[in-house]
């Protein structure tokens, strides 16, 4: 019986050291194309790699990677994958690779035409770099990829379009696009979610950031784009850590910020709100009303921005945090002082002259308003609190039985739900009615 068991026994530890044997423990690096081949070979029945993995045609070597064939049975690899100065035209041999790890790097691949071999590739657990010296001219070959857990950074400097990334929905930290000559992000509809930062550097063809339509997290930071005339695409866009836009040659507007409405957390040492040396930027007017500026402002270098008294820049003048510069634009928007004046002057009243004076205003949600009637108002005057879309919030009386009386309007919990946004009162009696604008700030 001892015999039999011990029998048994023996094939199944063979069999354990089999299956460990199939893929390789340790890193491995190829450096010529005799090495992929005996992978096929000796690992025939390799699916998972844990390890790292590096292809690299060593210098004057006589034996240049051309092929991945070797890999044709890998599904799945834990470590990195760096692919550097190799000869390949395409990445046929790595078609069955759905998962990756690590970061996937490319670096000085002068003919590799394109990414074909990698449509079945799903999840990349690191970053995805492509370099400089890259040559394909679109990302077609990356069809099946549907998020990056790290970095997605593009630079190559021959890629013209973005094609091949429709199928992406999710970066999990920056996503970097720069020196690169592309016309439109059209390939990027699908993205959602750009965890920290949405990186556009020295993209000198773009006009507008048409194709990120879906994306609803990002922290917008544009540079050098010289052609950029506005942020049509990012019309979705609900929040992100700051907005950042320096140094871009033709932007006129804001436009595709509409419904940007939270700041997450701050990134830049100059906070949320970054607009620097935009030479013919004039209008910021898209900034929702919403928006609440959490930290810091920088507003320096913009030439032709003379407005800049828009709800959530007055807001955060009102009670502003430690990091502000303002500085040379154009009078009206080049100090602190000018534009909270601006601010002022935009909330006199709307319409009518029987007149009526709110105070204080801006006010923080729940205090206290104090409103005085001018002369012309008779009693009893209807008095209605108005949110910021118009809808009629409480309607109460005051009577009139002097020619000027002041009244404290009562605390009203439900101006709390404002978030530093435009509220309005309006003020009627038989003969006159007239509305004014009340800036409500986020204490």
């Amino acid at each position: 019986m001892k015999h039999l068991i011990c029998i048994l026994f023996l094939p199944l530890l063979l069999g354990s050291r089999i299956t460990s044997g199939q893929c390789p423990v340790n890193a491995y690096f190829f450096y010529a194309q005799a090495q992929i081949d005996n992978f096929g070979v000796q690992y025939p029945n390799c699916h998972t790699i844990s390890a790292n993995v590096r292809i690299e045609t060593s210098q004057n070597s006589s034996d240049p990677i051309l092929n991945l064939n070797g890999f044709s049975g890998v599904d799945s690899i834990l470590g990195n994958v760096d692919v550097l100065k190799s000869s390949l035209s395409d990445l046929h041999g790595l078609d069955s690779l759905r998962y990756i790890g690590g970061t996937l790097k490319f670096v000085e691949n002068p003919l590799l035409t394109g990414f074909a071999g990698l449509e079945n590739l799903r999840y990349i657990g690191g970053s995805l770099q492509i370099g400089p010296e890259t040559p394909p001219q679109n990302m077609q070959g990356f069809d099946g990829l549907e998020r990056v857990v790290q970095h997605l950074e593009l630079s190559a400097s021959n890629m013209h379009s973005l094609a091949g990334l429709e199928n992406l929905r999710y970066v999990g930290q920056n996503l970097v696009l720069r020196d690169m000559p592309l016309y439109s992000l059209a390939g990027l509809q699908n993205l959602d979610t750009v965890q920290y930062q949405l990186v556009l550097t020295r993209l000198h063809r773009l006009k507008n950031l048409e194709g990120l339509e879906n994306l609803h997290a990002a922290a917008p930071v544009i540079l050098e784009c010289d052609s950029l005339l506005n942020l049509t695409g990012l019309d979705y866009l609900e929040s992100g850590a700051t907005i950042a836009l320096a140094y871009n040659q033709q932007l006129q507007s804001l436009q595709g910020l509409e419904h940007f409405r939270t700041f997450t957390y701050d990134i830049f040492p100059f906070g949320s709100l970054l607009l620097m040396d935009n030479p013919q930027l004039q209008d910021v007017s898209a900034l929702s009303a919403d928006l609440h500026i959490n930290s810091g402002l920088l507003l320096s270098g913009n030439s032709s921005l003379s407005v800049c008294a828009v709800a959530p820049i007055c807001s955060y003048l009102a009670a502003p945090g430690d990091t502000t510069l303002i500085e040379n634009n154009l009078p009206g928007c080049n100090t602190g002082e000018e534009i909270l004046e601006a601010c002022s002057v935009g909330l006199e009243e709307v319409s009518g002259s029987a007149g009526f004076t709110v105070f204080p205003n801006p006010a923080f949600a729940g205090t206290a308003l104090f409103v005085t009637l001018g002369n012309d108002f008779i009693g009893p005057v209807k008095v209605e609190i108005l949110d910021p879309d118009g809808h009629l919030i409480r309607t109460f009386f005051l009577e009139k039985n002097e020619r000027k009386i002041t009244r404290v309007l009562p605390n009203f919990s439900y101006l709390d739900r404002a978030n530093s946004s435009v509220w309005f009162i309006r003020m009627s009696d038989a003969q006159h009615a007239e509305t004014k604008r009340i800036l409500v700030l986020q204490p």
